[in-house]
């Protein structure tokens, strides 16, 4: 039903009379009033701010009212609804439950109260439904939720990246349960830097100051546990806000050591393929280089490249964002993140590492069989690590510990398929040679012997090692990188600085298992060497012995033979 209902400000307050109506079912009320000069213009206004009101009322003239009162009361009524103008609607009030009618308006609330006021224009900028124009205009929640709504529904801002803060204002999720898991950016509330830049939810277009993102924090009921809220609390100490700073390093010292503790593991990567590429060449020069030792030279040269490039660590972040060392711009974050990706191409090397064991182990192929398949062996790493250091030109950006590609999901993919591709390639090899092994134990008599054992037993330390090169360096970082793209472990001071140190770290793994390698075989050829020399001076003493032991029969058979007889003792 409708209420109708005459001279309302004189009998009661424009809410308990809407209350009323609304409890006996009233689904909107017509005012109507005898005394004009007693009424305001439009629906009272004060008495709308002290309590809203959820049903629709309306305002007609004293003689329509009457005509109502006495021709339709209990009769139905076809009610019909258009839109009469940003005139009409200018001055409407409003309220969690009844909206502006007016395209390009949102609802104005008063501070520290739920409580509607009147209709207003939509901000010229639509940032400043969420963030306050000018210090001290604050904004309520449900402000702040109404402009969203009618102002900034299509608004998107900040950057899509794995530390960036990419906000459509529409997809926010307001209110917490329990007042505890309220975001705080500054949890102490102490921004000590109000007019600094935080790059996390800046652009190229907008540029949001620190007592803004502060600002916002405190009017939105945000839960902690959001990837805004963590991303957002992991650049409050560019505001200068006391907690975990960025990556958890809540002291200088840990500061410093993100910067200098990944720098000193790439310079000795950088060493150990430098020592690697060293070997490989003089090893060439002598004639006696295989496809290996090719293989070998390209992944060094490679994975140089990428640590040298992780040995600038922070250096070539931009100062923007105030880490320790941090130094440069967009240009120099971009040139790092490219060198990085290409020094991925030693990781798509080993894959081919991989197949090189699979050929001449597994299928006995030889050196000249295996000059088929070689260019594709070095092409195939070279192409998927320069078409992905291309790729990531656009997304290269701030990564923490140095500058990277901070796109979502997609970067680390290739690196991943490639330990997995190892993985499965070595394991075939392993066990080809065992089945080889416990066939060749079948046909031997007693059960086995010979080198068979050996064989398999070198190739499955090889492998090994081999690929322990690959799970201790990549499986920490690549774990990071997804942890941060589903929006965790911003602060994760402990694995951030861990993962940070054996990333860079392939090529001192690789001079390992390359010097290992090369130290058994001497030690075999010494061995063989030994055995052989031992063998020959056996065979000498031996020699002589028999010499000496000829020599003596002959002589013992000479002295033992009957003496001539004498003349005296023939004439006996």
């Amino acid at each position: 039903s409708i209420c109708l209902i005459h001279d309302y400000v004189k009998d009661s307050w424009f809410y308990n009379l809407a209350r009323k109506c609304e409890a006996s079912g009233g689904l909107a009320m017509i005012l109507y009033y005898s005394n004009v000069e007693s009424n305001p213009d439009n629906l009272p206004g004060e008495s709308y701010l002290a309590q809203p009101v959820n049903i629709p009322a309306v305002r007609i003239s004293y003689d329509d009212g009457l005509l109502l009162t006495e021709t339709k009361l209990g009769t139905g009524a076809n009610v019909t609804t258009y839109d009469a103008g940003l005139d009409s609607w200018r001055d409407q009030y409003c309220s969690t439950t009844v909206p502006c009618m007016e395209e390009d308006m949102y609802c104005l609330f008063a501070l520290d109260m739920d409580v509607g006021t009147w209709c207003t224009d939509c901000p010229e900028d639509p940032l400043d439904c969420l963030f306050p124009p000018k210090p001290g205009e604050g904004r309520t929640q449900n402000e702040v939720e109404a402009c969203i709504a009618g102002c900034a529904s299509d608004l998107e801002f900040g950057k899509s990246c794995k530390m960036c803060g990419q906000i459509k204002a529409s997809s926010l999720e307001f209110g917490v349960d329990d007042p505890t898991d309220k975001c705080r950016f500054c949890p102490m509330e102490d921004v000590k830097h109000p007019d600094r830049i935080v790059p996390l939810f800046s652009s190229d277009k907008t540029e949001i100051e620190c007592w803004k993102v502060q600002a916002f924090f405190e009017t939105v009921d945000l839960h902690r546990d959001t990837k805004n809220c963590k991303l957002a609390q992991s650049q409050n100490y560019v505001c200068g806000c006391e907690g975990t700073g960025y990556a958890g390093a809540n002291t200088q010292a840990k500061q410093n050591a993100l910067e200098w503790a990944p720098r000193a593991t790439a310079i000795l990567s950088a060493l150990g393929s430098l020592s690697v590429l060293y070997d490989v060449v003089q090893v060439m020069r002598r004639g006696r280089g295989t496809l290996f030792h090719k293989l070998m030279a390209q992944m060094s040269v490679f994975d140089f490249i990428g640590s040298v490039a992780f040995a600038f660590t922070s250096l070539p972040i931009p100062s923007e964002y105030y880490f320790a060392g941090a130094g440069g711009n967009d240009a120099t974050c971009t040139t790092q993140g490219f060198f990085i990706q290409v020094g991925t191409v030693a990781c798509y090397t080993n894959v081919s590492l991989a197949v090189y064991y699979f050929f001449v182990i597994q299928k006995g192929w030889s050196e000249t069989r295996l000059k088929k398949v070689s260019l594709w062996l070095f092409i195939c790493p070279i192409v998927v690590g320069m078409v992905f250091a291309f790729a990531g030109i656009p997304f290269y950006g701030n990564m923490l510990l140095w500058c990277n590609n901070a796109a979502g999901w997609w970067p680390d993919i290739p690196v991943a398929i490639a330990i997995a591709l190892s993985t499965v390639i070595m394991g075939s090899v392993c066990w080809d040679v065992h089945k080889t092994h416990m066939a060749s134990k079948r046909w031997q008599q007693g059960g086995g012997g010979g080198g068979g054992p050996s064989l398999q037993s070198k190739v499955i330390w090889q492998s090994f090692w081999y690929l322990m090169s690959f799970y201790m360096t990549w499986p920490p970082y690549l774990a990071l990188q997804y942890l941060w793209a589903s929006g965790r472990e911003y602060d994760n001071y402990g694995l951030i600085l861990y993962a940070g140190m054996v990333v860079p770290l392939q090529g001192v793994w690789n001079f390992f298992v390359y010097a290992r390698n090369r130290q058994m075989k001497r030690a075999r050829a010494m061995i063989a060497t030994r055995v052989s020399s031992g063998m020959t001076l056996s065979r000498g003493i031996i020699h002589r012995k028999n010499l000496r032991h000829s020599t003596g029969q002959e002589s013992n058979v000479q002295n033992s033979s009957p003496p001539e007889p004498s003349v005296s003792q023939n004439n006996h």
